[in-house]
């Protein structure tokens, strides 16, 4: 890769020490200061070289900083780490992550220094200013310095921007610098600055918040230090701005996902949009018995399926996966050593812009509950079948609850609950038979006066006895109900209109004859019958509208008649 193009030499320049790993984790490029700390090329060929240079918390660290990186694609914050690099040394340093796209392939640069701020002495005020400068287009961040002797303030493009001003519009002045602080940081960087200019003490990483002339905050990280002259005078003050306002909530999300994954006791892994590793946690390291190393980059159905694998289970897996469908299922893997366990897995995947981006896993080891469930079905075969015997009692009890549920508890007829289903049902096959259906709705005459006169048990008798007559006179696949009061409804399939016409009439003419006999006195009452017939062309609503419209005119009428 070409070096100039991401102003590594310009960094070098710096003291900074330099590291740029490819996108298949490989070592592309180690800068020549490295040398001075006995680190060779060959020393950390991969990432995962550089992971085993740390200590067991830097690891975790960078190993975090560098997924964030390439999910987010941006820069990020500074962090401490340190690396062990002989049995007896070790080296405390800061870091930066940048990630650089060159020719479609995607680079990350890590630049590390014991102190970030600081540059070597020996390089002239110019010089020094030129490369911040050009380190700030790779590091975001912005160079500014402040002339002793001539009270100039200088800032760089970057400066100026996370001031919000331009140099067009604003010329930096010490004292009026000071002014963009947030009202409780102002303290923090004029005790900086006066400590600097007092004794030269410089300050590091000094978070604080900037105001500009809209309002807008804006929180920041502010490094300086000093330069003397030859008689050790303090010349010029001089430090480096970071705007991180845009990482703050992302870095506190990130912090507590990144803690959530670590401490769970489930595995975790994350896959890119071809199902290949990018990270797994430390439970599915242990459940596994496979290394990040060893399995990055790569397919887990590969390695952790085996011969005894449910093959219908991996196909359910592949086809929820290349629907974008998420998945929860128990498969039998295997560890690293051949050891067979259960696995409840579940599979979620992760769009960008509408499509999958990345997959994310969960994996728990349940192999003893899987073993206990398999011993209690050996064990309990015969319960099996009585509860399996009981089910089919509660389930014959239940399907003749709700064939109660739709009788009328009086009458025994049908009621309005499955009216609408059985009609429905009836019209579709009456179009498909090309036949006709008929319906008849009726109604008992005066029924309130029998109520008045006899009583409400009269009532029920007479409702009961009218019912047994429906029933008498229809046929058995005609279908009787009671819509509510003293008002029935009558469906005849497969039924044309002169036959329909008869069978009321014959309904009409023996209620017309028919005596209730209830406490010694014998009561009496006609209906009135609305009657239509078609050939399933009529929408349901519009039948039953229609029937009832023609009882309606039946009542009107003088009753006892059939309208039809």
């Amino acid at each position: 890769m070409d070096i100039k193009d991401i102003n590594i030499a310009l960094l070098e320049k710096c003291n900074f020490l330099l590291m740029v790993f490819d996108n298949n984790n490989q070592l592309s490029y180690l800068s020549q200061r490295w040398s001075e700390l006995n680190v060779a090329a060959k020393k950390v060929p991969t990432i995962e070289s550089l992971y085993g240079c740390c200590t067991t918390e830097s690891k975790d660290l960078l190993q975090q900083q560098i997924l964030a990186l390439k999910s987010q694609h941006n820069e990020l914050d500074q962090f401490d780490i340190e690396l062990t690099l002989a049995t007896d040394y070790s080296i405390k340093l800061n870091c930066c992550l940048h990630s650089v796209q060159q020719n479609q392939h995607q680079y990350i640069v890590l630049v590390f220094n014991q102190h970030f701020a600081q540059v070597s002495s020996v390089i002239s005020n110019n010089e020094l200013q030129t490369i911040i400068e050009n380190a700030g287009e790779v590091l975001k961040v912005g160079y500014w310095q402040f002339d002793c002797i001539t009270n100039q303030l200088f800032w760089t493009d970057e400066i100026y921007t996370i001031h919000g001003v331009s140099p067009s519009n604003y010329s930096p002045q010490l004292d009026t610098a000071i002014n963009f602080y947030h009202e409780d940081d102002k303290s923090k960087i004029t005790d900086a600055i006066e400590q600097a200019l007092a004794c030269g003490q410089e300050w590091s990483c000094i978070k604080l918040r900037v105001v500009d002339d809209d309002l807008q905050e804006r929180i920041v990280i502010s490094s300086g230090n000093v330069s003397r002259d030859l008689n050790g005078e303090i010349t010029k003050l001089y430090g480096i701005f970071q705007d991180i306002s845009g990482n703050e909530k992302i870095a506190l999300e990130r912090d507590f996902l990144v803690t959530a994954l670590k401490e769970t006791t489930v595995g975790m892994v994350i896959a890119d949009k071809d199902k290949r590793v990018i990270w797994v946690n430390g439970s599915f390291e242990r459940i596994t018995g496979y290394p990040l190393n060893q399995v990055e980059g790569k397919k887990l159905g590969s390695i952790l399926q085996g011969e005894k694998t449910d093959a219908n289970t991996i196909e359910q897996l592949k086809i929820h996966l290349k629907k974008g469908i998420p998945i929860t299922t128990r498969i039998l893997n295997y560890t690293q050593n051949g050891d067979p366990y259960w696995n409840e897995l579940a599979i979620s995947p992760i769009f960008r812009d509408g499509k999958v981006a990345y997959y994310f896993a969960v994996q728990n080891d349940v192999t003893k509950e899987i073993n206990i469930e398999h011993k209690l079905i050996a064990l309990n075969t015969s319960l099996e079948q009585r509860i399996q015997a009981r089910t089919q009692e509660l389930s014959s009890l239940n399907k003749e609850l709700e064939k109660q549920a739709n009788i009328d508890p009086l009458t025994g007829c049908l009621n309005r609950r499955t009216l609408y289903r059985t009609l429905s049902d009836e019209l579709l096959k009456t179009q498909n038979k090309n036949t006709y259906i008929s319906l008849l709705m009726l109604d008992i005459d005066h029924f309130k006066a029998i109520n008045d006169n006899y009583g409400h048990e009269a009532g029920d008798l007479s409702l009961k006895e009218l019912t047994n007559t429906l029933r008498a006179l229809t046929r058995k696949h005609d279908f009787v109900f009671r819509l509510g009061g003293e008002e029935f409804l009558i469906i005849m399939p497969n039924t044309n209109k002169a036959e329909a016409k008869q069978a009321a009439e014959r309904i009409k003419n023996t209620i017309n004859q028919h005596k209730v006999f209830y406490r010694n006195k014998n009561i009496s009452f006609t209906v009135s019958i609305g009657l239509l017939t078609h050939d399933g062309s009529i929408s349901l609503q519009n039948s039953l509208k229609y029937v009832d419209d023609y009882l309606y005119e039946a009542k009107t009428k003088g009753r006892n008649r059939i309208v039809d």
